[in-house]
Protein backbone atom coordinates (compact mmCIF):
# COMPACT_ATOMS: atom_id res chain seq x y z
CA UNK A 1 0.00 0.00 0.00
CA UNK A 2 2.89 2.34 0.83
CA UNK A 3 4.48 1.76 -2.60
CA UNK A 4 1.15 2.46 -4.32
CA UNK A 5 0.95 5.86 -2.58
CA UNK A 6 4.49 6.64 -3.75
CA UNK A 7 3.58 5.74 -7.33
CA UNK A 8 0.49 7.97 -7.24
CA UNK A 9 2.57 10.84 -5.82
CA UNK A 10 5.12 10.43 -8.64
CA UNK A 11 2.37 10.49 -11.26
CA UNK A 12 0.87 13.67 -9.79
CA UNK A 13 4.32 15.30 -9.81
CA UNK A 14 4.86 14.29 -13.45
CA UNK A 15 1.54 15.75 -14.58
CA UNK A 16 2.15 19.01 -12.70
CA UNK A 17 5.62 19.35 -14.24
CA UNK A 18 4.12 19.01 -17.73
CA UNK A 19 1.71 21.88 -17.03
CA UNK A 20 4.57 24.02 -15.67
CA UNK A 21 6.28 24.11 -19.09
CA UNK A 22 3.53 26.14 -20.80
CA UNK A 23 4.63 29.40 -22.40
CA UNK A 24 2.68 32.60 -21.84
CA UNK A 25 2.00 34.70 -24.95
CA UNK A 26 1.13 38.36 -24.30
CA UNK A 27 -0.33 40.72 -26.90
CA UNK A 28 0.71 44.37 -26.91
CA UNK A 29 -0.95 47.34 -28.61
CA UNK A 30 1.58 49.41 -30.58
CA UNK A 31 1.22 53.19 -30.68
CA UNK A 32 3.86 55.23 -32.54
CA UNK A 33 4.19 58.79 -33.82
CA UNK A 34 7.09 59.61 -36.15
CA UNK A 35 8.44 62.76 -37.77
CA UNK A 36 8.55 66.05 -35.97
CA UNK A 37 10.65 69.05 -36.91
CA UNK A 38 11.16 69.22 -40.69
CA UNK A 39 9.55 65.80 -41.29
CA UNK A 40 5.80 65.15 -41.64
CA UNK A 41 4.05 63.56 -38.68
CA UNK A 42 3.09 59.97 -39.41
CA UNK A 43 1.71 57.24 -37.16
CA UNK A 44 1.95 53.49 -36.79
CA UNK A 45 -0.30 51.16 -34.86
CA UNK A 46 -1.31 47.54 -34.46
CA UNK A 47 -0.37 44.60 -32.27
CA UNK A 48 2.68 42.52 -31.38
CA UNK A 49 2.58 39.09 -29.71
CA UNK A 50 5.44 38.13 -27.38
CA UNK A 51 6.27 34.84 -25.68
CA UNK A 52 7.18 36.34 -22.30
CA UNK A 53 8.46 32.96 -21.03
CA UNK A 54 11.24 32.73 -23.63
CA UNK A 55 11.45 36.44 -24.51
CA UNK A 56 10.85 35.83 -28.24
CA UNK A 57 8.41 37.67 -30.49
CA UNK A 58 5.67 35.46 -31.96
CA UNK A 59 3.81 37.64 -34.48
CA UNK A 60 3.25 41.18 -35.70
CA UNK A 61 0.43 43.13 -37.33
CA UNK A 62 1.49 46.79 -37.45
CA UNK A 63 0.62 49.38 -40.10
CA UNK A 64 2.42 52.65 -40.88
CA UNK A 65 0.25 55.58 -42.05
CA UNK A 66 1.12 58.86 -43.78
CA UNK A 67 -0.11 61.74 -41.67
CA UNK A 68 -1.97 59.38 -39.38
CA UNK A 69 -4.55 58.69 -42.09
CA UNK A 70 -5.72 55.03 -41.87
CA UNK A 71 -6.58 55.13 -45.59
CA UNK A 72 -3.01 56.02 -46.55
CA UNK A 73 -1.03 52.92 -45.51
CA UNK A 74 2.69 53.00 -46.31
CA UNK A 75 3.51 49.50 -45.09
CA UNK A 76 2.00 46.68 -43.07
CA UNK A 77 4.54 44.81 -40.95
CA UNK A 78 3.92 41.12 -40.33
CA UNK A 79 7.48 39.83 -39.88
CA UNK A 80 9.80 40.20 -36.90
CA UNK A 81 13.49 39.57 -37.40
CA UNK A 82 16.94 40.62 -36.32
CA UNK A 83 16.15 41.16 -32.67
CA UNK A 84 19.16 41.43 -30.42
CA UNK A 85 20.40 43.16 -27.26
CA UNK A 86 21.82 46.42 -28.61
CA UNK A 87 23.61 47.05 -25.32
CA UNK A 88 23.23 46.16 -21.68
CA UNK A 89 20.08 48.25 -21.37
CA UNK A 90 18.58 48.35 -24.89
CA UNK A 91 16.77 45.58 -26.79
CA UNK A 92 16.33 46.24 -30.53
CA UNK A 93 14.18 44.37 -33.03
CA UNK A 94 13.01 44.92 -36.60
CA UNK A 95 9.59 44.83 -38.19
CA UNK A 96 9.47 44.09 -41.92
CA UNK A 97 6.70 44.30 -44.48
CA UNK A 98 6.03 41.42 -46.86
CA UNK A 99 8.63 42.72 -49.33
CA UNK A 100 11.16 43.42 -46.55
CA UNK A 101 12.00 46.73 -48.24
CA UNK A 102 10.67 49.03 -45.50
CA UNK A 103 12.09 47.94 -42.14
CA UNK A 104 11.04 49.51 -38.86
CA UNK A 105 13.74 49.47 -36.19
CA UNK A 106 12.29 49.56 -32.67
CA UNK A 107 14.31 49.74 -29.46
CA UNK A 108 13.11 49.07 -25.92
CA UNK A 109 14.85 50.20 -22.69
CA UNK A 110 15.24 46.65 -21.34
CA UNK A 111 18.02 44.06 -21.39
CA UNK A 112 15.67 41.07 -21.91
CA UNK A 113 12.10 40.47 -23.05
CA UNK A 114 11.50 37.62 -20.57
CA UNK A 115 8.63 38.80 -18.37
CA UNK A 116 8.24 42.05 -20.36
CA UNK A 117 5.07 43.97 -19.39
CA UNK A 118 5.17 46.90 -21.82
CA UNK A 119 6.32 50.50 -21.66
CA UNK A 120 7.94 53.23 -23.72
CA UNK A 121 9.72 52.68 -27.01
CA UNK A 122 13.07 54.46 -27.32
CA UNK A 123 12.15 57.71 -29.08
CA UNK A 124 12.95 61.40 -29.41
CA UNK A 125 10.76 62.14 -26.37
CA UNK A 126 12.04 59.17 -24.38
CA UNK A 127 15.53 58.25 -25.67
CA UNK A 128 17.47 55.24 -24.42
CA UNK A 129 20.91 56.30 -23.23
CA UNK A 130 23.75 54.29 -24.78
CA UNK A 131 26.58 56.79 -24.63
CA UNK A 132 24.46 58.72 -27.13
CA UNK A 133 20.68 58.98 -27.28
CA UNK A 134 19.29 55.92 -29.03
CA UNK A 135 15.96 56.15 -30.85
CA UNK A 136 13.80 53.98 -33.10
CA UNK A 137 13.24 54.75 -36.80
CA UNK A 138 11.30 53.77 -39.91
CA UNK A 139 13.29 53.35 -43.15
CA UNK A 140 11.66 54.45 -46.39
CA UNK A 141 12.87 52.22 -49.22
CA UNK A 142 15.47 53.98 -51.38
CA UNK A 143 15.49 57.27 -49.47
CA UNK A 144 17.53 56.99 -46.25
CA UNK A 145 17.92 60.78 -45.98
CA UNK A 146 14.23 61.17 -45.14
CA UNK A 147 13.95 58.33 -42.65
CA UNK A 148 11.70 59.54 -39.82
CA UNK A 149 12.64 58.87 -36.23
CA UNK A 150 10.06 57.82 -33.67
CA UNK A 151 8.87 60.94 -31.89
CA UNK A 152 6.98 58.96 -29.24
CA UNK A 153 5.79 55.40 -28.84
CA UNK A 154 4.72 52.70 -26.45
CA UNK A 155 3.75 49.04 -26.14
CA UNK A 156 0.68 48.47 -23.95
CA UNK A 157 -0.27 45.00 -22.69
CA UNK A 158 -3.82 44.16 -23.82
CA UNK A 159 -4.08 40.38 -23.30
CA UNK A 160 -2.22 37.39 -21.88
CA UNK A 161 -2.82 33.81 -23.07
CA UNK A 162 -1.43 30.44 -22.00
CA UNK A 163 -1.91 28.43 -25.22
CA UNK A 164 -2.38 24.65 -24.82
CA UNK A 165 -0.32 24.07 -27.96
CA UNK A 166 2.74 25.54 -26.22
CA UNK A 167 2.85 22.64 -23.71
CA UNK A 168 5.69 20.34 -24.76
CA UNK A 169 6.63 17.55 -22.34
CA UNK A 170 10.37 16.95 -21.99
CA UNK A 171 11.90 13.47 -22.49
CA UNK A 172 12.62 13.26 -18.75
CA UNK A 173 8.90 13.77 -18.06
CA UNK A 174 8.01 10.90 -20.39
CA UNK A 175 10.58 8.71 -18.65
CA UNK A 176 9.16 9.56 -15.23
CA UNK A 177 5.58 8.84 -16.29
CA UNK A 178 6.63 5.58 -17.98
CA UNK A 179 8.54 4.40 -14.88
CA UNK A 180 5.54 5.21 -12.72
CA UNK A 181 3.19 3.26 -14.96
CA UNK A 182 5.53 0.24 -15.03
CA UNK A 183 5.80 0.30 -11.24
CA UNK A 184 2.02 0.52 -10.94
CA UNK A 185 1.60 -2.42 -13.32
CA UNK A 186 4.15 -4.46 -11.34
CA UNK A 187 2.42 -3.69 -8.03
CA UNK A 188 -0.97 -4.67 -9.47
CA UNK A 189 0.49 -7.93 -10.85
CA UNK A 190 2.03 -8.85 -7.48
CA UNK A 191 -1.25 -8.12 -5.71
CA UNK A 192 -3.17 -10.17 -8.26
CA UNK A 193 -0.75 -13.15 -8.01
CA UNK A 194 -0.97 -13.09 -4.18
CA UNK A 195 -4.75 -13.16 -4.23
CA UNK A 196 -4.74 -16.10 -6.68
CA UNK A 197 -2.36 -18.29 -4.59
Amino acid sequence: MRSLRLIVALLVFAVSSIAAHADFVDTFAVSITTGGGFLPTDTAGGTLALDVTTGRWVSADVSYYYGGNPEDIVATFTTLDGYYPHSEFIYTFFLSDQNSDAPFSLALPVSSLVGYTGGSICSMESPCADGVDFTSAFSFPGSPSTDPYVESGSLTLISSVDPPSAVTPEPSTFALVGTGLLSLAGAARRKFSRSCS
